[in-house]
């Protein structure tokens, strides 16, 4: 039987590569000195396909930037540090509050509450705009240079999408598979309500975990009193995110396949969603628990606050913007701790037990059948001798390496590091320059899995790197409201102006707040649009790239100098004249017009729709009448928009016809390419319906 279908690793590069080999390949890639934006991207590309040369793109881009943020964080937690020093005389960011009561009232007082911290909430919001804005530009040029820009256009089915029927399609008229819609909204429907369900276990399990936090601070297990239990509440708050994570991962492959989705786009759309959803609360609702809930909910009927001090000073106000950044630091430290050791150790050790395994079952039968055959003891020692020294094929050592599961577990990774890099980012500024060292540990790391330990991947391609885009997006719009309520709400970073009260000085936090989100998501805005998804350089290709098809594949014939001074003699004739010129032509001048398309499906929609045409204006005697009814504005031409029309109300097929459909039949009628059809182009498109139906 087939135990696996997979592409070998081979000695070299299969597409455009200069003769590289995979071990080459993965020394220049995974080198100590190689920077992550420079990473051999157009080789990747050549040997794993776009789809995974993208990620890396990504990753290179990301981590570049972070670099930047890394540095400006790094500056602003010496600040903290250095007010922490000054203010306790200690260097302990773990808790760095004080609360005092000098002058005569309770005062708490968070060191790491420093002016620079509001501006980095600032910086970080913006920098998340403008990494994702030029990337999306990186991004284009790199369609553009693989020949992806119109990968997504014609998209096929997934071999395992499963047809509940056939129908016509409404573009080529051809038999296709359809699903039962109504099925598939029942099975999305049930799958989300799953999900739903899921949430609210992790909800539980978050609320069970700081449940067992104030158990052990009351002492229930001695060795876990005070700090102590709060920090191994920590540790298994980020171990519970990983055992849960593992076990939706499968919920979510098996309710995504169940759903039954046509295309790999709509699959793993799809896919992205579920999974995010579960992942964000997952990962970070122990961070906005502490944020945002912890010091107004009790539990157990204890009053809950993230300064200890407090407890024995209820005057005293409870700040949690400290314990937001060590609790930061537990769970994201831990979270890159596991990531890599389940990424490298995990399948190295899985690969030589399973290859283990095999080789004693090999040396087993091999042993039984000697016995049986009555081989003496000499040749069964030399047989197993020469058993333990064969070498394997290659198919053989590749079939026990653990396949590649794609970009999307990484892509998954990547998103939710980039969460805890920005939306608390402002408790611990150091979050970023984590990241940023992660990463450069996470490239070589994914280089030497997929080139070491992994089954070569099938190669896909890819146009971008699809929904994960709005993931990060939208992780963006969040991290501006997450940081600007920490800022306002949850520190004594904003000043308290002279003689305000404490009503006027929430009033005060919530105008400031409001301030803070509208002007940067109008910076965010104006960015978005000033700076263009496609260079304009990317779209003067593609639009190049786009007459040349119209050329070369629809035969559209090159203007003479001839034709241009007829052209330009035309151009010149009033629509009036046209009309005139129309009236003396002969059919013969009208037959030397051909339509050029070698596109078959392209022809057969020409044909329907002249024939529906036809059919609509049956009592209409000849076909000027036609086409002067058509030409709304009367200028001798009928435009895009005007064809549009004519072909949508004809009925049949025109009705399901999209904007860019219409267009490709326009351009094929477009004989002479000036963007209009003119009577003699609209003649010839009718005129073959017309043989054609004689």
């Amino acid at each position: 039987s087939i135990l696996a279908v997979f592409p070998m690793q081979t000695v070299a590069m299969t597409l455009d590569a200069e003769g590289e080999t995979v071990d080459q390949l993965h020394d220049r890639w995974a080198t100590l000195k190689q920077l992550p934006w420079r990473q051999p991207i157009q080789g990747i590309r050549d040997y794993f396909g776009e789809k995974i040369a993208l990620y890396f793109a990504f990753l290179g881009h990301y981590t570049m930037w972070l670099l930047a943020a890394g540095l400006v964080g790094l500056v602003v937690f010496g600040h903290q540090m250095y007010n922490t020093y000054r203010g306790k005389n200690s260097f302990n960011f773990l808790n760095p509050a004080t609360v005092t009561n000098e002058t005569g009232e309770w005062e708490t007082i968070v060191w790491s509450e420093v002016w620079s911290t509001g501006f980095y909430a600032f910086f970080v919001s913006l920098w998340g705009t403008f990494m994702l804005e030029f990337w999306k530009r990186k991004e284009s040029r790199l369609a553009l240079k693989w020949g992806m820009s119109d990968f997504e256009a014609a998209e096929t089915s997934r071999p395992e999408f499963k047809s509940t029927h056939y129908l016509p399609n409404i573009v080529t008229g051809k038999s296709q598979a359809y699903y039962s819609e109504t099925t598939f909204i029942a099975k999305v429907s049930t799958s989300f309500t799953i999900i739903g369900v899921c949430v609210g276990v992790v909800i539980a399990a978050v609320g069970g975990i700081f449940v067992l936090k104030v158990a052990l601070a009351k002492g229930s297990v001695p060795s876990f009193e005070g700090d102590a239990g709060n920090y191994a509440a920590l540790v298994v708050n980020a171990v519970a995110i990983q055992i849960l994570g593992g076990l939706y991962k499968v919920l979510a492959k098996v309710l995504n396949d169940w759903e039954n989705h046509r295309t790999d786009t709509a699959y793993e759309d799809s896919l992205i969603t579920k999974t995010f959803l579960f992942s964000f609360v997952n990962s970070y609702a122990t961070l906005f628990y502490m944020a945002y809930v912890k010091s107004v909910v009790p539990i157990l009927g204890e009053r809950q606050v993230c300064i200890p001090e407090v407890n024995d000073n209820p005057e005293a106000r409870d700040a949690c913007f400290g314990a937001i950044g060590y609790s930061l630091f537990i769970i994201f430290g831990t979270q890159i701790v596991v990531n890599n050791f389940m990424e490298i150790v995990v399948p190295a050790v899985g690969g030589y037990m399973t290859r283990r395994s095999n080789l004693k079952t090999k040396k087993k039968a091999k042993g039984d059948a000697a016995d049986k055959v009555g081989e003496d003891v000499a040749q069964d020692e030399e047989k197993q001798r020469m058993n333990k020294t064969k070498t394997k094929s290659p198919a053989e050592d590749q079939f026990y390496k653990k396949a590649y599961e794609g970009t999307f577990g990484d892509f998954l990774e990547i998103a939710l590091q980039f969460g805890y890099a920005t939306l608390f980012v402002v408790a611990f500024p150091l979050a970023p320059l984590f990241a940023y060292v992660n990463n450069m540990l996470e490239i070589r790391v994914d280089a030497f899995k997929l080139c070491k330990l992994s089954r070569r991947p099938e190669i896909a391609g890819a146009q971008d790197i699809g929904s994960w885009g709005w993931i990060f997006y939208v992780m963006g719009i969040i991290s501006v409201v997450s940081n600007s309520a920490i800022v306002c709400f949850n520190s004594s970073i904003l000043p308290r102006p002279p003689g305000f009260t404490d009503d006027e000085m929430a009033a005060f936090r919530v105008w400031m707040f409001m301030f803070f989100v509208v002007f940067t998501f109008s910076i965010k805005i104006i960015a978005d649009s000033v700076l263009l998804d496609v260079p304009r350089e990317v779209a003067i290709q593609l639009q190049r790239e786009k007459y040349i098809v119209r050329k070369c594949l629809l035969i559209e014939l090159d203007d003479d100098s001839d034709d241009e001074g007829d052209a330009a003699a035309a151009e010149a004739v009033t629509g009036g004249q046209r009309k005139s010129q129309r009236k003396k032509g002969t059919n013969a001048e009208h037959h030397d017009v051909t339509i050029h398309t070698m596109d078959p499906d392209i022809d057969k929609l020409l044909s329907t729709a002249a024939r529906n045409i036809l059919a609509a204006n049956a009592g209409v005697s000849d076909f000027e009448s036609i086409f002067n009814a058509a030409d709304k504005n009367k200028n001798g031409t009928i435009s895009i928009k005007e064809f549009s029309t004519l072909v949508r109300g004809a009925g049949g097929y025109g009705d399901f016809l999209t904007d860019t459909q219409i267009e490709v039949l326009s351009e094929a009628l477009d004989n002479n390419g000036n963007g209009e059809i003119d009577f003699h182009e609209f003649f010839a498109f009718l005129d073959r319906a017309k043989t054609q139906l004689a």
